[in-house]
């Protein structure tokens, strides 16, 4: 009696209960793969992630050939907090040499078409297009008019470079198939439509467009209540697709569209221990302390809560003497890294009781009530309400202090004799970030050794390169590099310290990792060699040559061929210029 009470206990939505019955199904030793496609589905749903990849490989090696099993478990490969993608391919092809070798030939039949459009989704995911591409057509020989086909077609062919590959397929066509085919689809084909309109939209630079494509999918996902089935994946295709387009549209200058679909970060997932996109320390939930909504906090109190990595953290910091102006009392709930730095940075603010700084050690011991504030807002999210324009940002320059002692001591450390005349240079060469993400960002090692040496013998640098690179700068100063290595400095231990050691230097010449946040605080004239690859902190257009957030702050681009010469150049004459501070040029583009 185990599973058909599970199967009707998860029908009614009483999740613990389903699971105690199918527990029961396992002990009784019920012969039926439902009960490891559906315990394991469960388990997923509520994040025992773990556990249900146990349920599902005990179910596939029980049943290695139920494609209930195998669809589910390629589906959570697919779709976990670490994804394991070839993995997942590998099983969806599985289900459709089975679907097969069932007698699905031609036309195909929906399960064939779905396992198809899942692996062909995710070779588009990961670039491989020219793969991509040879299984399409393969499969519209027969499936001509399948829409979700002819859209994955379509987004590769926006992708793919037109001069590497010969195709007969032309856009505008595909885009008209799409368009005849959207009212007889489903409602996440509809949205998959709009949505890959959204981004075509981007590629070709019609921003707008975009962001009115995605408000017409916002309004039919609405539609989609909490009863019907496909509820979850509605929400996740909005919520991903709304922070890809969000982060875009900042990157395109539009920041009174592109902040408010930033809000989509709270609830996108993202790959590895950082579970959201923007990842949030949140002591009360919206019950206990609601929601700031852009409303009026004169006379009001309100708790900004940190977000992401600490250089996102710094970075909205930057605003935050905006809100104290206009609040009656801002609370700041912050990392303890962060800590001193702002105690000393807001010092005028917290004595005047105007600003209050929390941990999570204040909310474990109970120093911070969800009654001491009429709202609580992500510090990311202030920016759609206050920020929208350019000329709100960089409200105070600097907008960061260093201990002087701690200054002075690392300065008496560096320069026992004085500095002299020689000119001091911080440098950094690694980019933050994940797997791929830091390569993407950084400059190999010899070719920034290189750059280094030209520019000139007066230069003293100091690495401000967080990591162990110990044996590294040792071989560089063999080399004869000029250049300070203090191992005894972590930021990722103490950060305070590191802000110290910033403040030494004349200039900064770094990639885009959180020595730009720390030096752009400082308002220390600094030069950001920036990646092709760079975020939503940065605008794309090249015309673009200073940060928005950070007033000190240059930029030299990596080329779109991953070259790095002609950075190198602009830095070489910026140093040769004494590190002159360009205007902030923005595009003329019109959103």
């Amino acid at each position: 009696m185990g599973l058909p009470l599970a199967i009707k206990a998860h029908g009614d939505g009483d999740l613990a209960l389903a699971e105690h019955h199918y527990k029961r199904a396992l002990q009784q030793d019920e012969k039926s793969s439902v009960v490891y496609q559906n315990y394991g589905s469960l388990l997923r749903s509520i994040e025992r992630y773990d556990d249900a990849e146990v349920i599902f490989l005990q179910g596939i090696s029980l049943f290695p050939r139920d494609i209930g099993i195998l669809t589910n478990y390629a589906n959570f490969l697919r779709e976990s907090p670490k994804p394991k993608i070839a993995s997942s391919i590998f099983y969806y092809l599985q289900v459709f040499r089975l679907l097969l070798s069932k007698g699905s030939q031609s036309p195909l039949d929906k399960r064939v078409i779905q396992c198809l459009v899942n692996v062909i989704s995710i070779l588009r995911e990961q670039r491989l297009h020219h793969l991509t591409l040879k299984l399409i057509k393969d499969v519209l020989q027969r499936e001509s008019t399948n829409p979700s086909l002819i859209l994955n077609l379509f987004l590769v062919l926006d992708e793919i470079d037109p001069s590497s590959v010969s195709t007969p397929f032309d856009t505008d066509e595909l885009k008209n198939i799409l368009l005849c085919s959207y009212e007889g689809v489903d409602v996440m084909c509809k949205l998959e439509i709009l949505f890959g309109f959204a981004n075509h939209a981007l590629k070709n630079d019609s921003p707008v467009e975009a962001y009115n494509l995605f408000e017409k999918g916002i309004s039919l996902a609405e539609e989609v209540t909490p009863e019907d089935d496909n509820y979850d994946k509605v929400r996740k295709i909005v919520t991903c697709n709304g922070w890809n387009l969000g982060c875009t549209l900042l990157k395109l200058q539009d920041l009174r569209r592109g902040w408010v679909l930033f809000e989509h970060g709270l609830v996108t997932p993202a790959d590895g221990k950082q579970r959201w996109q923007r990842a949030l320390s949140k002591p009360f939930d919206s019950k206990e302390l609601i929601l700031w909504r852009g409303e009026s906090l004169s006379n009001k109190r309100i708790l900004l809560l940190e977000e992401q990595a600490i250089g996102d953290v710094m970075m909205f910091c930057s605003l935050i003497s905006s809100i104290l102006n206009e609040a009656d009392r801002v609370g700041l709930f912050l990392s303890p890294r962060l800590k001193p730095i702002y105690q000393r940075t807001l010092a005028n603010y917290i004595e005047s009781g105007h600003l209050l700084l929390f941990t999570k050690e204040d909310y474990k011991t109970n120093n911070i009530k969800p009654y001491d504030f009429d709202f609580q807002s992500p510090i990311g999210s202030i920016c759609q309400y206050r920020f929208s324009s350019v000329n709100a940002y960089a409200p105070i320059v600097p907008c960061l202090l260093a201990d002087p002692k701690s200054s002075s001591q690392l300065s008496n450390k560096y320069f026992p004799n004085g500095r002299n005349a020689c000119t001091t240079v911080g440098i950094s060469w690694r980019g933050g970030g994940k797997g791929p993400r830091i390569k993407q960002k950084s400059i190999e090692e010899s070719l920034f050794f290189s750059f280094l040496q030209g520019l000139g013998s007066n230069i003293k640098f100091i690495s401000l390169q967080y990591g162990k690179y110990k044996k590294l700068l040792s071989k560089w100063q063999r080399d004869g590099l000029d250049i300070v290595s203090d191992p005894s400095v972590n930021p990722l231990e103490d950060m305070d310290t590191w802000l110290s050691q910033v403040s030494l230097c004349d200039a900064v010449i770094s990639v885009a990792n959180t020595t730009i946040h720390g030096a752009g605080g400082l308002n220390i004239p600094t030069m950001c060699l920036l990646s092709r690859h760079a975020d939503w902190r940065w605008f794309d257009d090249s015309r673009v040559n200073r940060s928005y957030w950070y007033p000190s702050v240059s930029i030299a681009r990596q080329s779109s061929t991953n070259s790095w010469d002609k950075a190198f150049e602009m830095t070489t004459e910026w140093v040769k210029n004494d590190f002159a501070q360009p205007n902030l040029c923005l595009s003329t583009l019109a959103l």
